[in-house]
């Protein structure tokens, strides 16, 4: 979604107008970070704010963009986005505008998601439920077009991403190795739904949840239904 860069400059401006009248001071990290912020429409983290500015000759702490940044959210120009990985984005804040996010778990790509559709949707089902909403923030994570096209059809189930549904196809392993994994319900043809991939691997198998190590997760070889469900697609349009 692209702004006009006199929309930018106006928001500048009434930032600069707002520290005017409570007092704040405007040095010169604080005028260099607003204006690298508003130079661009994208989400910023502080270590990519950083590399910006080292890129244009200066140097600033990390502390000091997060303080900068975190202004700017408490004087309503931008606001903070936290995902899955930790890592917290900022992004320009306009009045009167709103849309949320997808978020690829892949390459960490964050894309604007706005619809009328969806927001009169969800403004109908949280009244009904006798709820007064005052602002909702929507995050989906997936995978993006780009990550679905250098990916593998065949996998291996350590590398498949957390929410993620797969089949398993085969094993890596002998017979000793293949029976274990078949009395813990895994055998080809499960499909199977990662809950976890950092520290214990936890997935899905139908109502149950298992834990297994990572070097198992190694030895299981699936396929994303993801792929499957692409081919399914692709095939009704050519029908």
């Amino acid at each position: 979604m692209t702004r006009g860069f006199n929309n930018h400059e106006e928001i500048k401006r009434q930032f600069l107008t707002l520290l005017e009248q409570v007092g704040e001071n405007l040095n010169g990290h604080l005028r260099t970070v607003l204006d690298l912020f508003f130079s661009r429409d994208q989400h910023f983290s502080v270590e990519e704010m950083r590399a910006m500015i080292e890129r244009e000759g200066q140097c600033v702490s990390h502390a000091e963009i997060s303080f900068i940044l975190e202004t700017f959210v408490r004087y309503g120009i931008a606001r903070s986005l936290r995902t899955d990985d930790g890592i917290i984005r900022y992004e320009h804040l306009h009045i009167n505008e709103h849309h949320d996010h997808l978020i690829c778990t892949k390459c960490g790509k964050i894309i604007e998601l706005s619809s009328g559709e969806l927001e009169r949707f969800l403004e109908k089902t949280v009244l009904g439920s006798n709820f007064f909403p005052f602002y909702h923030r929507l995050q989906i994570y997936g995978i993006c077009a780009d990550c679905i096209g250098k990916r593998q059809q065949l996998l291996q189930l350590s590398s498949a991403s957390m929410g993620e549904r797969v089949r398993i196809e085969h094993f890596i392993g002998g017979e000793a190795f293949i029976q274990r994994l078949i009395d813990m319900g895994l055998q080809r043809g499960t499909e199977v739904k990662i809950l976890n991939n950092t520290g214990a691997f936890i997935i899905q198998v139908g109502e149950k949840r298992l834990a297994i190590g990572r070097g198992m997760a190694n030895k299981i070889v699936v396929s994303p239904l993801i792929h499957r469900l692409l081919i399914s697609s692709d095939n009704k349009l050519h029908m």
